[in-house]
């Protein structure tokens, strides 16, 4: 759109790999193609990784206070494990039942539905619903049984996810580290 200050969003992405030059440059390309007159698709720049559930849980929460404070109660208390949690923690019983809580917070999308989409929005329900997926995401990924490749199966599902529910026929460029995309064992990187 043109909003926003490009710093300020990537610096907000916590990865050092995206606060860089060169992507710092590419969004002011992808800004400066959008404002030429005439170019009729507009670019994106989005994300489909799951490894923090700090901004989705936010935005879950926002939007569930503006347009259901009761389902905002119950998600924050279904949350409040994740408060507890060890960032770097893994394998734990803690991680496992603020993962099936967090879930639960998916299930409260589910249920209100038809209630919330008139409320805000057929995209503002589907975006705030895949916010919450990403929470329940980022903490069963520390959970018991999660395993080496469960990160890089979910940034797949959100990857499908954007091109079918966001992005439909249009074309999608992925921009992700070796480990993720590549066809060679894992243990090679």
């Amino acid at each position: 759109s043109g909003e926003g200050d490009p710093k300020a969003a990537l610096a907000a992405m916590y990865f050092w790999t995206w606060q860089t030059e060169e992507v710092r440059a590419m969004l002011d390309w992808m800004r400066a193609y959008n404002q030429e007159p005439g170019n009729q698709r507009k670019l994106s720049f989005t994300s489909f990784d799951m490894q923090s559930h700090e901004v989705a849980r936010g935005r879950v929460v926002a939007f569930l206070d503006k347009y259901s404070p009761a389902a905002a109660t119950e998600a924050n208390k279904a949350y409040a494990p994740l408060f507890k949690l060890d960032r770097g923690s893994r394998e734990s019983a803690a991680a496992a039942e603020a993962a099936t809580q967090a879930e639960s917070v998916v299930a409260i999308f589910d249920a209100r539905k038809d209630e919330l989409t008139p409320v805000s929005s057929p995209a503002a329900f589907r975006d705030a619903r895949q916010m919450a997926v990403i929470v329940a995401q980022a903490v069963r990924l520390r959970a018991p049984g999660a395993g080496s490749s469960y990160r890089d199966q979910m940034m797949a599902k959100n990857l499908e996810w954007l091109m079918k529910e966001v992005y439909p026929n249009e074309k999608v460029v992925v921009w992700a580290h070796n480990g993720h995309v590549s066809k060679a064992a894992r243990e090679q990187f």
